[in-house]
């Protein structure tokens, strides 16, 4: 992880939208634990969702957060922010 986010602070536009994605929750023998992949997200300041796709698990909720970050964004930017509440 701290490769790729060294490779996003380096060619990426300073205010993209990091997300930390866990996958296959539904399996027992998962390599990164929960608690630590919400302490990597908070120490870089990026968002943290669990997604199971076998189990429809919180994917449909990653995109839709994915579109409300995205929405608040561009209202901010034009000045049109309302506060976001999830």
């Amino acid at each position: 992880m701290p490769d790729w986010l060294r490779e996003i602070q380096e060619y990426a536009n300073s205010k993209v939208l990091k997300i930390l994605v866990g996958n296959k929750t539904d399996r027992d023998d998962r390599e990164i634990p929960t608690q630590i992949g919400e302490e990597f997200a908070k120490q870089h300041d990026m968002y943290f969702l669990e997604t199971s796709a076998k189990e429809a698990e919180n994917v449909e909720r990653l995109f839709y957060e994915i579109a409300a970050e995205l929405i608040d964004q561009a209202r901010s930017k034009d000045g049109t922010n309302v506060n976001k509440t999830t």
